[in-house]
C-alpha cells in the first residue's frame, strides 16, 4: 500500500518486494502487469496519473533488484477498481495499491 497522494514505497512495500523479485527471477517466462490504484480523493485525472506512477514505482523497484524487463508492465487504473469502501480511512488505505496480475506463464 500507499501513503496518501503518495508513490513512494514505504519500508513494509520494499520488504514485501523483495521475495516477489526473487521469484519472478527464478521464472523467467513469466510475465506480470504491475496494476497500480488509488483512493477516490483527489481528481480522476490527478489518480490516473498517480496509479500509473505507483505501478512505475514498483516496475522501477523490481527492475532494480534484477527483474528482467520484458518480465514487467506497469498500467495505472486510478480510482476505478476499488477492493474497498472509500468511506473510510481503512478502506482507502486499502485501495492505495499494486496489485501482481499473471499476464502469461
Amino acid at each position: 500500500t500507499f501513503e496518501f497522494n503518495s508513490n513512494r514505497l514505504t519500508a513494509n512495500a520494499r520488504a514485501i518486494l523483495i521475495p516477489a523479485a526473487d521469484a519472478l527471477k527464478g521464472q523467467p517466462d513469466l510475465k506480470v502487469e504491475l496494476a497500480g490504484h488509488t483512493d477516490s480523493l483527489g481528481s480522476e485525472t490527478s489518480n490516473q496519473q498517480l496509479s500509473q506512477q505507483r505501478a512505475d514505482a514498483v516496475r522501477n523497484y523490481l527492475l532494480d533488484l534484477g527483474v528482467a524487463p520484458e518480465q514487467l508492465s506497469a498500467e495505472g487504473y486510478g480510482e476505478a477498481r476499488p477492493i474497498r469502501t472509500n468511506d473510510t480511512e481503512e478502506g482507502r488505505e486499502r485501495n492505495r495499491r499494486v496489485e501482481f496480475n499473471v499476464v502469461s506463464k
